[in-house]
């Protein structure tokens, strides 16, 4: 839970109207996204970084998977060919590390994760 405070924090550290992240937790909610904010016993916890909760996961596999690709543009292409994104599109992803999409940041943290496995020099080779 280290990566959630409680709401009252939240709204002193991001200085936002309690209000405002109620009201945002009841979209988000209602939408069935739920990597924003959390429920416990009646209590609402907000995550540190709930403008962008996938940065933190998807940075660190991305800086992972360049230490394996030749390029940026190795893995913006790899990504483009799954997802059916434009390629310039998957790349200034990366640039600014904003997927707003919960689900697309998902399946691009799973690609990413596939990305390393095949291009790993040092991966595990069955022998």
């Amino acid at each position: 839970m280290r990566e959630f405070m409680s709401l009252e924090s939240a709204c002193a550290t991001y200085e936002t109207p309690r209000k405002a992240l109620q009201n945002l937790s009841y979209f988000d909610r209602r939408t069935g996204r739920d990597d924003r904010f959390y429920r416990q016993d009646g209590h609402l916890y907000v995550r540190q970084n709930y403008k962008c909760p996938h940065f933190d996961d998807i940075a660190e596999l991305y800086y992972r998977a360049l230490e394996c690709a030749d390029s940026e543009k190795e893995i913006a292409k790899f990504i483009s060919r799954r997802t059916g994104k434009n390629i310039n599109a998957v790349y200034f992803y990366f640039r600014n590390f904003k997927f707003k999409n919960p689900d697309f940041a998902r399946i691009v943290a799973k690609l990413l994760g596939i990305f390393i496995r095949q291009n790993n020099l040092f991966a595990e080779t069955g022998y």
